[in-house]
């Protein structure tokens, strides 16, 4: 599946629906990729992330287990910033 920003504009409850959706699909094996600005919601269920820097894709980069961690690369690719290789 590919979404692009499915939460934008949505209330609390229905943003949570969508995220719980998404994590039931994730859950049956489906692989969803996910286009958004919002790197929060999704980092915990992120296990893979693409950038794309002047024009050109970056990635895959594969991401360790979530937690603090993982926030920090997606935030590091989000912003251009150069990855410390051993982070992800």
């Amino acid at each position: 599946m590919l979404l692009d920003e499915p939460l934008e504009s949505l209330d609390r409850g229905l943003r949570d629906r969508v995220l719980g959706w998404i994590e039931g699909r994730l859950g049956q094996g489906a692989t969803v990729v996910v286009v958004s600005h919002q790197l929060e919601p999704f980092a915990a269920l992120a296990t893979t992330a693409v950038t794309v820097r002047g024009g050109r894709a970056v990635g895959p980069i594969h991401l360790a287990a979530p937690g603090k961690g993982r926030l920090a690369v997606l935030e590091h690719l989000a912003r251009g910033e150069p990855l410390d290789p051993t982070a992800h």
